[in-house]
């Protein structure tokens, strides 16, 4: 298995001493549209961040998958917000789209070398009904569609203490959404099914085969949503240490059946809502990520309100991030489970 050259602040613990952030909006996208043909769309998208940690142990990263070297590394680090982005989407008729996105932001292995977000083919069945094949936005959060555009949220980045416990943001597969109402309220049915590889070292890559549904309504200014998908994540590369486990007999083979990551289960439910009438906003999410190994298992949390002065927008955010210790050990009784949470109350799932 690879090793961490430098320490990397746990999502649930990070402590930031200060962050200075400058969006840079290209928004406003070109188009193009020769008579009685396809209508072409171009827009970007960019941001550039400066972030201080005075936390020393380790550095501050927004996610696992984008390590940043700000506290441990050094005072100041630009490699935690900054990204660019562009996005071409065409519209051939009625029926038939396309869009590609591409984002160069930190990565595990690449630096900042641009790769494909986006790229897929969109079907309009019927005027409620939408099929879509390619790479896909993973719809697991309310910010799922552009929560690596940062100039479309109202903080410098998605809350970490929910969005970091899955971190994955696409898949290659194929989705369907149906539109329906219910009286006032207006409903957005997707299923999806996908897989993704995510590198995380050279020559050390993570597979996940997901799927999922994902279930939106709006009421008035009320957006209501929530999230459930399971997937089959893989790290071949991960297996030396389960194996020597594995010789210390059932002892050992109880710890490698709760922490192996080789090939684990993992499991996703979140739910949110968020109130938007126009000058102000409350908006507040809830989530679960279950590995069921080493990865752990985490429950993050969010609420946020703030209220607009023009382009001026103050918030307030609460949010919190707690590891679940199950019980699973057979020399274990639920009373050390609950003697073990006592005397480590705060400590965060391993990262």
């Amino acid at each position: 298995m690879p090793q961490s050259r430098r320490p990397v602040s746990c999502h649930c613990r990070a402590r930031a001493a200060g962050v200075v952030t400058v969006a840079l909006l290209a928004g406003g996208g070109a188009c193009a549209q020769a008579a009685d043909g396809p209508r072409w769309t171009f827009g970007g998208f960019g941001t550039v961040g400066a972030v201080h940690s005075s936390m020393k142990e380790a550095d501050y990263s927004a996610t696992p998958l984008s390590p940043g070297h700000a506290g441990y590394s050094r005072d100041w680090a630009f490699d935690v917000d900054s990204r660019l982005g562009a996005q071409l989407a065409v519209q051939l008729d009625r029926q038939w789209s396309g869009v590609i996105q591409v984002v160069s932001d930190r990565t595990m292995v690449d630096g900042f070398k641009p790769h494909v977000e986006w790229a897929n083919i969109k079907y309009q069945a019927t005027p409620d009904l939408s099929l879509r094949i390619g790479r896909i936005a993973a719809p697991m959060f309310l910010a799922a569609d552009y929560r690596k555009a940062s100039f479309a949220l109202p903080w410098v980045r998605p809350p970490v203490e929910l969005y970091s416990t899955m971190p994955i943001t696409n898949s290659d597969g194929v989705d369907a959404t149906y539109r329906w109402r219910t009286g006032n309220a207006r409903h957005s049915t997707q299923l999806f099914v996908g897989s993704t590889s995510v590198p995380l070292a050279p020559e050390f890559t993570a597979h996940a085969r997901m799927g999922g549904v994902n279930h939106s309504v709006v009421i008035g200014a009320l957006t209501l949503g929530g999230s459930f998908a399971q997937a089959r994540l893989k790290i071949p590369g991960a297996g030396e240490l389960f194996d020597v486990l594995q010789r210390f007999g059932p002892q050992g083979q109880a710890l490698v059946e709760r922490y192996d990551v080789r090939s684990t289960r993992t499991t996703l439910l979140s739910g949110g809502f968020n109130y938007d009438p126009g000058s102000w906003f409350v908006t507040g999410e809830v989530g679960r990520v279950n590995t069921r190994s080493m990865l752990g298992d985490q429950t993050g949390a969010y609420l946020s309100a703030g209220y607009r002065f023009g382009s001026l927008t103050p918030t307030q955010r609460s949010a919190a991030c707690a590891p679940t210790w199950p019980c699973r050990f057979p020399a274990w009784t639920p009373s050390t489970c609950r003697r073990r949470r006592r005397r480590w109350p705060g400590r965060p799932t391993p990262c």
